[in-house]
């Protein structure tokens, strides 16, 4: 990524997508669940270059009552800028879902994330929040698929984003998935950054 450092402000947003990235990365009608995964490949790009890089997501959702629930997820990411880049961020939020099918749900949540971002010596805190939506069911036994649209604003940048995720039921508790995901944000002032992502990971529910 060319001058990584006087564009902070087009790179703070970046970070949000890994951490909405995973929640709910799970069959619909589980009822609680953790998750872990390996960001195996994500790529930010704008007019002045590009910048590769991994890391991982960690995460647990949770049901309160028929139909609501809660999840939080922490994830870590650093890119191959220069100078170095790495991201921190800790998401919390209260989400609903609704049965479409004996085999589907729909669902909707709202979330509030913050993010540490370090660019060489610099470093800055931002707060904003997300919306998604999306519908996901078994197609097949023991095979799953969902598919999600999501809205993020942050401080001076918002963005539509689109993840399509499948998974497999290894055992009753255990399984693993894959994610692909990609979306732009338009930031105020400063043009657009494009985000693409491709992750794999497991999950438990207990």
């Amino acid at each position: 990524m060319k001058n990584t450092g006087k564009n902070i402000g087009t790179l703070i947003p970046s970070g949000f997508l890994v951490a909405f990235g995973s929640m709910l990365a799970f069959q619909a009608q589980a009822e609680n669940v953790v998750w872990g995964a390996f960001v195996a490949d994500t790529e930010l790009s704008d007019s002045g270059g590009s910048a590769d890089g991994d890391g991982f997501v960690v995460g647990v959702k949770a049901d309160v009552q028929d139909g609501i629930y809660v999840i939080a997820e922490y994830d870590a990411q650093s890119y191959d800028a220069s100078p170095d880049l790495d991201v921190d961020t800790i998401s919390a939020g209260l989400g609903f879902k609704t049965s479409i099918s004996d085999n589907a749900q729909a669902y909707g949540s709202l979330s509030v994330e913050n993010l540490e971002l370090s660019v060489g010596g610099a470093s800055a805190d931002e707060t904003g929040f997300g919306v998604r939506a999306g519908i996901g069911g078994y197609v097949v036994e023991q095979f799953w698929l969902k598919a999600e649209l999501y809205y993020l604003d942050v401080d001076d940048a918002d963005g539509l984003f689109y993840s399509a995720r499948a998974g497999y039921d290894f055992a009753e508790n255990i399984g693993a998935y894959a994610e692909l995901r990609f979306g732009e944000y338009d930031l105020e002032g400063l043009g657009s950054l494009d985000r693409d992502d491709i992750r794999v990971g497991v999950y438990f529910r207990f």
